[in-house]
């Protein structure tokens, strides 16, 4: 049930302490982890290390927040000079709550860098209409963000159609713009693949950067090269051949072989690596799907998951229609058509948000993405109003109808009222069983769960060792204690993930008993109350840990005293010659 051994000379971040002996190696990128890492070595000498990391979890994700907000507003800005533009857009992006909450702080993880660079690459993009240079940063961009996550895969290929489009559009620079974003995406992201790992260690794997995505950026940075080349010819024949001037005729002629040209690169690209089309996830066990990967909350497609929560479903699509409204009715003024052919803001926006919330259909995630550059359009929807508000005659008039404007249009407030009117059953079911557990706690007391610091604090007191946990608990007592642990949620841990499973959801003791031998194992931890636990115990009524939580303690566990209080049950495994 072990997994090979690692690599020599992997430069990917690796868990020493999740299913030992071999250290897993994480997809997860280190340029995340240099930002934090380069603000607390350089913030340790003023604040000491454990000011210094705690000022990281703060700067680091404002640091991220301000940065979104000043390219929202700058991109709302380029759509309308109304007076109402910024406001509008810090309103519309820091009220979206599902994109502000990836800049908590203490979130410090990949996504809230992501909308940054999602936002970064669309106004290099709409920048480069003036400046064709900028073309290269968007490419460069693009190799970073797939270097940062696989996750960004949705708003690169945004990005490589809008470079198209304004090629296929023969918009200013349009030729030199497509060639500069192509080399830079297929030489940036060949450069990621080799900082990200030795060129001994390279695998096509699909959920981090591979041979998969250099090929892929390899092979439309070449269809990108041909297709203004065959484009060029193209145009001028047409061109030669008519008595006038044929835009229409040439940009379809354009569309059509860049297109064509960028469908067979993707062609090759899944003709080898046809394993990728299944996703990063298509080789698990159906168990750990049903257990695990169908509860994570940002892997569920839309329709299942605003099934589950209305008001953050809601909230995840509202900033995406209220772009849309923009695009009909907001700045600029004029038709849809006009706007989208004519306008590079409104243009790259739109096709950045439809990508991105298509994929958002499968995977909430990608949603973050689409309320982040749906804002500068919803804001120039909202700055539109408001400027017909100004036309009112009475000072209290006036400024009551600004208010209504921005609070009916706030992102937040539709979901949030509709959530409260017609609240989920999921929602009703968990606001009973919170109210009964105050109940039973007593009005003074509150729950705390089994990876709230307090309750993995006393873990602590335990010698080090090797402990089975359940898949929440066991990133909290890796963060928390110097335990090593079976399983935490995550994808690439299948083994470890499977043991744990074998233990808690074993009928026979026996065969769990089996399994925690086998891998040596010096405790198994055991929450007493939490979704994991309830599932488990839905899926199998009979199993170890439904005993284990009815305090029944197998010959070959040993209990060890909690107390009443803690959420955590503990126990040592027997050694054969204890």
């Amino acid at each position: 049930m072990r997994r090979e051994p690692a690599s020599p000379g992997v430069r990917n971040p690796v868990q020493s302490r999740l299913f030992p002996p071999e250290p897993l190696i994480s997809h997860w990128s280190r340029l995340p982890d240099m930002i934090i890492g380069g603000l607390i070595k350089a913030l340790t000498p003023m604040f000491g290390a454990a000011g210094a990391e705690t000022a990281a979890l703060i700067i680091v994700p404002a640091a991220l927040l301000l940065m979104t907000i000043l390219m929202v507003c700058k991109l709302a800005s380029s759509l309308s000079d109304s007076p109402w533009t910024a406001l509008a857009a810090a309103i519309t992006v820091g009220l979206c709550f599902p994109v502000t909450i990836q800049f908590y702080p203490g979130r410090i993880d990949h996504h809230g860098l992501q909308i940054v660079l999602a936002l970064a690459t669309a106004l290099a993009i709409i920048s480069s209409d003036k400046r064709p240079s900028y073309a290269l940063v968007a490419g460069a961009l693009c190799g970073i963000s797939l270097w940062v996550g696989i996750e960004s895969a949705p708003y690169v290929a945004a990005a490589c159609i809008a470079v198209s489009v304004s090629w296929a559009l023969r918009h200013a620079y349009a030729t030199r713009r497509l060639i500069s974003f192509a080399i830079s995406f297929a030489c940036v992201t060949s450069a990621c693949l080799y900082i990200s790992a030795p060129p001994a260690s390279w695998s096509p794997v699909c959920d981090a950067i591979s041979p998969v995505y250099a090929v892929l950026a390899l092979a439309i940075a070449s269809a990108m090269g041909i297709a203004a080349l065959i484009g060029g010819v193209i145009t001028k024949k047409m061109t030669h051949t008519a008595a006038v001037e044929r835009p229409i005729q040439v940009g379809f002629a354009r569309v059509i072989i860049i297109s064509s040209l960028g469908l067979l690169a993707v062609g090759v690209t899944v003709g080898l690596f046809s394993q990728c089309l299944r996703g990063p996830y298509s080789q698990l066990d159906p168990r750990l799907v049903e257990v695990w990967l169908s509860n994570v909350t940002e892997a569920r497609p839309l329709h299942i998951f605003i099934l589950k929560d209305h008001t953050t479903g809601l909230a995840l699509i509202m900033v995406p229609i209220l772009a849309i409204l923009g695009l009909f009715f907001g700045y600029p003024k004029g038709p849809i058509i006009s706007k989208t052919l004519n306008n590079s803001t409104a243009r790259t926006l739109l096709i950045f948000m439809c990508v991105t919330a298509l994929t958002g259909l499968i995977q909430t995630r990608m949603l973050l993405f689409s309320g982040a550059v749906g804002a500068p359009l919803a804001a120039a929807f909202i700055a539109r109003i408001a400027d017909a508000v100004d036309s009112l005659k009475h000072d209290v008039t006036r400024a009551l109808a600004r208010f209504a404007v921005f609070a009916l249009l706030s992102p937040m407030l539709l979901p949030f009222v509709i959530g409260e009117l017609f609240p989920s059953e999921a929602q009703k079911r968990k606001d009973t069983a919170k109210a009964a557990k105050l109940v039973s706690l007593g009005a003074n007391e509150t729950p705390i769960s089994c990876t709230d610091p307090d309750a993995v604090h006393s873990l602590r007191a335990l010698p080090t060792g090797f402990a089975i946990t359940q898949i929440d608990l066991g990133a909290a007592v890796l963060a928390g204690t110097q335990h090593s642990v079976s399983t935490a949620p995550y994808h690439r841990n299948e083994a470890g993930l499977m043991a744990a499973l074998d233990v808690y959801m074993a009928t026979h003791e026996a065969d769990a008993q089996q399994v925690v031998m086998s891998l040596n194992a010096d405790y198994v931890f055991a929450c007493k109350d939490s979704s994991e636990t309830d599932l488990m115990l839905k899926l199998e009524p009979n199993s170890l840990l439904a005993q284990l939580l009815e305090g029944h303690t197998p010959d070959w566990l040993m209990a060890i005293p909690t107390g009443i209080d803690n959420p955590i049950l503990m126990y040592e495994v027997k050694k054969p010659n204890q």
